[in-house]
Parts: C-alpha cells; structure tokens; sequence
C-alpha cells in the first residue's frame, strides 16, 4: 500500500476523476501489471475516501459537543451524530464487500446517511444553532461526498452490467 494519497500526488484533481480517467485510458488494455496498477489506485482512492468520512464524522462530533441546548439542538444532535458516524462506518463497511453487488449495495446506505447529514446540517444553519462558517463547511463536504459517492455507485452498477452482458 502506497504512504501517499491520490490528493498528494494530484491535488487539483478529486480521486473520483482520477478513476474514471485511468479506467476509461485502459478499458480495453489486458496487461496484468495494468490490473495491479489500477488496484492499488483504487486502494488508495477508498483509502482517501474513507479517511475522508472519518474526518467528516469526527468534525460533527466536534460541532455537536460545541452546540447549546436549545430544543432545536437536543432533537437534531443525536440524529446528526447518528448519520455523520454512519457515514464513515458504512463506508468502512462497503470498503470491506465480498462482492461487487454488496459494494454497491452498502454505498447506497452510505450515500442515505451524508444525505441525511446534510439535511441535519441544513436544519441547524437554517435556524442559525451552531457557528455559521463550521456549519456551511460541513455542509458543503457532505454535499461534496454525496456526489462522490452517487458516482461511485453509479460506476460500479455499469461495470456490474458490463460485466453481465
């Protein structure tokens, strides 16, 4: 396993790009030492996502244990720490799939739980419960991993399909 992330060695690009240019290059290249190539991209690529949503997770944490008490906050803390923390360990979990179908069935629960983060999220930078800027950031990452991770997902259902035909 490499010691470099994808974003270290390519930061203008997402790991997501990265991906789909590497596999669309080489679609139709047949050299083993290429398959090795293209696994340990997607090793590191799922290594920086999955520290990704470790971060994410840890970072609402971070807010919730900053946030009042108003009832606003007592109602939304517990679901918000619910679905950021099932961010990360449902990623964890779709990293660890015996199976394609499985990977792509555990990144829809991902892809539900950053969903229902970033509803949470909206809710309290709505109603203006915790430090606007902390909350825009969060926000805007679990918009950001959304899209990682619907792509993701829609990836891998055509290389499932592909692979069928």
């Amino acid at each position: 396993k490499s010691g470099l992330a994808v974003s270290a060695i390519l930061p203008d690009i997402r790991p997501a790009e990265i991906a789909d240019r590497v596999h669309a290059d080489f679609a139709q290249a047949s050299d083993c030492r290429l398959a090795v190539i293209l696994r340990s991209l997607e090793i590191m690529i799922g290594d920086d996502l999955r520290a990704r949503t470790r971060q994410f997770a840890i970072n609402v944490i971070g807010l919730c244990l900053a946030m009042g008490t108003s009832d606003l906050v007592r109602l939304v803390r517990p679901q918000l720490l619910r679905a950021a923390s099932g961010t990360a360990a449902n990623y964890r979990a779709a990293c660890r799939s015996r199976s394609k179908r499985e990977f792509v069935s555990r990144l829809a629960t991902v892809i539900e739980e950053i969903d229902e983060s970033e509803f949470w999220l909206d809710m309290l930078e709505h109603h203006q419960a915790g430090p606007a800027d902390r909350l825009a950031r969060l926000r805007q990452e679990a918009v950001e991993l959304r899209a990682v991770m619907a792509r993701s997902r829609s990836t891998a259902m055509a290389n499932l399909k592909r692979r069928q035909l």
